[in-house]
């Protein structure tokens, strides 16, 4: 469990890798309303201000050095990092802890390179030359900048940055840096979406259906016994 300050405090580099579908929070989720992913989830920390943690979907990642590889979370992660780089705006040792490393982007993208272009020049790293609504990422990285600009008045960014960087919560899920493709395309490719209850239960069900030790058969009744309360704790 990390708070989304502590997450981006403690990583070098947060890595979005090439089998990452685009960017889509911005993506309005009807017509209608024109509501999408990042001004819900902006109206549901504004009704939470008051509580002591609000938590999030967690994020499944492999872990190289000090780095963090994205395998799922990679729309929650930039969505918070955009908040956050609007947020700081006016804050430079913030800017620094959070969105920074090395005098780079904490926010990197493997081959996506006008993604990672645009998002260096939100920083103020270089200047953007391209349309933005030439590509999905840039596109939708600028609509969820306007829908928090207009979503969040000046006099609540101060509440709502340290409510997010202290009191936002969410299930960090470390897995083996050669299982990431894998494991991506279980969660996402094949449509296999569980939430993070379930799959910590699956895995946890996983380790306790073990083989009985020797099979001679006066153990077989007491080690089926023992495997069954052992999962039935895990579950």
């Amino acid at each position: 469990e990390w708070s989304s300050g502590d997450l981006l405090c403690e990583i070098k580099y947060c890595y979005v890798q090439r089998y990452q579908r685009g960017y889509k929070w911005g993506v309005p989720t009807s017509e209608k309303s024109g509501e999408c992913a990042v001004s819900i989830l902006l109206n549901d920390i504004k009704n939470a201000i008051d509580q002591d943690e609000y938590f999030i979907q967690g994020v499944t990642v492999a872990e190289e050095d000090e780095n963090i590889i994205l395998i799922d979370g990679q729309q929650r992660i930039t969505t918070f990092f955009l908040i956050l780089l609007i947020l700081l705006t006016d804050d430079a040792d913030d800017r620094k802890t959070f969105l920074f490393k090395d005098g780079n982007s904490k926010l990197k993208y493997a081959i996506r390179n006008d993604s990672q272009d645009y998002i260096n020049s939100l920083l103020g790293l270089m200047e953007y030359s391209k349309d933005v609504n030439e590509y999905q990422d840039t596109f939708y990285f600028q609509k969820c900048i306007d829908t928090v600009k207009s979503n969040i008045e000046e006099d609540e960014k101060e509440t709502i940055k340290s409510f997010i960087l202290e009191k936002v919560k969410l299930f960090y899920i470390s897995v083996d840096k050669d299982k990431a493709p894998l494991i991506f395309n279980m969660l996402n490719g094949i449509k296999a979406f569980m939430t993070i209850e379930e799959l910590v239960k699956a895995d946890l069900l996983n380790k306790s259906s073990r083989s009985m030790s020797d099979g001679k058969e006066t153990n077989i009744l007491s080690e089926e016994w023992e495997i069954n309360q052992l999962r039935g704790r895990y579950a």
